[in-house]
This record gives structure tokens, C-alpha cells and sequence, in this order.
């Protein structure tokens, strides 16, 4: 985790608070909402949420998975997960919906349509123009 966030050894307080501090202030609210419904719910944390890097000062995507541990009572104990980096995997999601914004723009100012068709099944899928022009 350390490295992740950017942190030295020791940097981590383990806290709700130190915790909160890791992350970017836009994304708290989502990852405190997340935090509630493990918490009093579903005993599972999961939520994807910015940070900024301590040492090289950039945005990194994390994912945060994990259980919340429970005593006999159903009283929180600790919690118990794993976050990963997904930076590269957020930059490349963006990219294709980019790339997908801009073959629509063209298709549409092209008057061109797409269609595919699943001969083992028979279905077929068409786009809206496509649809229209075929009889």
C-alpha cells in the first residue's frame, strides 16, 4: 500500500482519517458512501477513486476491495482488502470511449450505418440508419 500511495514506510497511520487524506477530495464522498454500506450492509467494501501520488504528484486511479470482519455480535472488528493501481485501465476506457465518440460523429456525418449478423443464431443487430434504409 505504501508504495501504491506514494508513501514512505510508517506513512500509513491505518486510520479512517489517514485514510480519507490519501484520497482525492472529489472522490471522499463516493468512497465514504461505499465505506457506510459495508459498514451497516453488506460487510464488502468496494470502490474505484483518485489519488494523489505522494511522490510523483500524479492522479492515480486505485480500486479498493475488501471485508468488513465481524465478532460473533455483528460488531465491526477491522476490515481486511486489497487496493491495485487501475490508472492504465482508466486512461484506456477513456481512450476507446473517445475513439467510439468520434466513429459515431463520422458514421453519422458519413450517412453510414453498421450491421452484424450472427448466422447461428440469426440476430441481428443494426444501427438506427442501417434500420431505416433497409427494407
Amino acid at each position: 500500500m505504501h508504495d501504491l500511495y506514494g508513501l514512505p514506510w510508517g506513512g500509513f497511520d491505518g486510520t479512517l482519517e489517514g485514510w480519507l487524506r490519501l484520497i482525492h477530495p472529489d472522490d471522499i464522498p463516493h468512497a465514504m458512501r461505499q465505506y457506510e454500506i459495508a459498514l451497516h450492509e453488506t460487510s464488502v467494501y468496494q470502490a474505484d477513486y483518485r489519488i494523489l501520488h505522494r511522490v510523483s504528484g500524479g492522479i492515480r486511479h486505485v480500486r479498493s476491495l475488501a471485508r468488513v470482519i465481524r465478532a460473533a455480535d455483528g460488531t465491526p472488528l477491522r476490515a481486511v482488502g486489497t487496493n491495485w493501481d487501475i490508472t492504465d485501465h482508466k486512461q484506456a476506457e477513456a481512450r476507446q470511449s473517445a475513439l467510439n465518440e468520434r466513429l459515431e460523429v463520422a458514421l453519422d456525418a458519413g450517412g453510414v450505418g453498421i450491421f452484424e449478423v450472427d448466422f447461428t443464431t440469426g440476430e441481428r443487430d443494426l444501427q438506427p440508419f442501417v434500420q431505416g434504409g433497409l427494407p
